[in-house]
C-alpha cells in the first residue's frame, strides 16, 4: 500500500522573515551572518533574507527525514563570489536541533557562481539506506566561498526542503480529487 505524503516545506523560517540582525531563529550561523532587509527573492513575498559575509556559513537545525525517500532542495541566491550547498546526513540531533557531534553520514554538494540577479537552485537528493548508521536526519549548509577575488556578500532567501510525492501517491491524490469533483 502506498504511503501519502503531502508536499510540505520541513524548513523552520525558510524565508528568514521571523528575526532580525543577527537573531536567526530554527539556524545555526557563523559570527557575521545576519538578516538584512533588502529586495529578497522572487519565490515568496516579504522583504528579509540572509546575508553571509564572505566566509561565512549558515547551517538549518536537524530536519527529520526518511531514510531511502527523495527529497527536494529549493532556495535562492545572490551575489557571493562561490555558493557551496550542502545537504549532510546524520543519525541524531541533540536537543537544540544542532547535527553537529553527531554521527556524520555523508553528503550531497553543490556550487553556485557569482550572480548579480536571484538565482534559483532546484537539486532532488535521495536519502541513503544504512542499517548501521540509519541517516533519520538532514541539515542544510550554505557557505560563501573566498576563491581568492575579495568578492562581497551572499544572499540567501526562500530555502524549501520537502519530500518528492511517490507517482502512486500522486496518482491516488488525483483519482481523489476526480471523484470529489464528480460528487458536486
Amino acid at each position: 500500500m502506498a504511503t501519502c505524503f503531502l508536499k510540505a516545506n520541513l524548513v523552520l523560517n525558510h524565508d528568514f522573515e521571523n528575526g532580525s540582525g543577527t537573531t536567526t531563529p530554527d539556524w545555526f550561523k557563523s559570527a557575521q551572518t545576519q538578516i538584512i532587509n533588502t529586495d529578497n527573492g522572487n519565490l515568496e513575498p516579504g522583504d528579509q533574507c540572509v546575508e553571509l559575509p564572505l566566509t561565512h556559513s549558515l547551517r538549518s537545525k536537524g530536519l527529520a527525514v526518511t531514510p531511502g525517500l527523495e527529497y527536494t532542495l529549493t532556495f535562492e541566491y545572490k551575489g557571493g563570489v562561490q555558493l557551496r550547498y550542502r545537504v549532510r546526513f546524520f543519525d541524531n540531533v541533540d536537543t537544540n536541533g544542532s547535527t553537529g557531534g553527531n554521527n556524520f553520514q555523508g553528503q550531497i554538494t553543490g556550487f553556485g557562481d557569482t550572480t548579480q540577479d536571484w538565482t534559483k537552485v532546484t537539486t532532488n537528493v535521495t536519502i541513503p539506506t544504512d542499517t548501521t548508521f540509519p541517516a533519520n536526519y538532514v541539515d542544510l549548509v550554505f557557505d560563501n566561498q573566498d576563491d581568492g577575488s575579495g568578492g562581497g556578500s551572499l544572499l540567501i532567501d526562500n530555502v524549501q526542503f520537502d519530500v518528492v510525492p511517490e507517482p502512486s501517491t500522486m496518482a491516488i491524490l488525483a483519482l481523489g480529487g476526480l471523484l470529489a469533483r464528480k460528487r458536486k
